[in-house]
């Protein structure tokens, strides 16, 4: 039987809730965990917890809490990481402003993002604040320059049209 007094009851729940949030938050900002925790909960535990008869209540109500608590976990992560995709799109304006304003000035693309410093942009800025930051790629190819970024392994890269100047996530 388990024991059903003081915070031992959720240490699972607890463990899972932080991983989701380092892993997803901190390390990667992107929610690939959290979607899934959230998903098999919802779609899986939360049913049957419901189902369950011959559970005792308290039982019950225990597995609800932590099916909650995962939940909550993985709805804010979520929600952080959606913040940083935004951050990320702040960001990067101001490197295709740069890379524009050069051509203006030079009546040619840069050939690296290395030519804008410092006088277009002070340093490359650091797209989000997790460990695993993306990084701007840049080529200059025959028909014009390609500027893009890709904010997480697991979405698509975002890149700047310079015809229409605006950024767009590639397809």
């Amino acid at each position: 039987m388990e024991d059903l007094s003081g915070i031992g009851k959720y240490k699972r729940a607890i463990w899972w809730s932080a991983l989701v949030f380092i892993f997803d938050g901190i390390v990667g900002g992107m929610f690939a965990l959290s979607a899934w925790t959230l998903v098999v909960n919802l779609l899986f535990r939360l049913p049957v917890s419901l189902l369950r008869r011959k559970a005792p209540s308290e039982e019950r109500k225990l597995a609800l809490r932590r099916i909650l608590l995962l939940c909550l976990t993985s709805a804010l992560t979520i929600s952080y990481c959606v913040l940083l995709e935004h951050i990320a799109d702040e960001r990067a304006r101001p490197v295709s402003e740069a890379v524009e304003k050069y051509r203006e000035n030079t009546g040619a693309y840069p050939k690296s993002l290395d030519a804008l410093m410092p006088a277009y942009l002070q340093a490359l800025p650091w797209l989000k604040p997790v460990l695993s930051a993306p990084k701007f790629k840049y080529h200059l190819t025959e028909t014009g320059p390609m500027l893009m970024y890709a904010s997480s392994m697991w979405s698509r890269p975002k890149m700047y049209d310079f015809k229409r100047r605006v950024w767009y996530t590639y397809v």
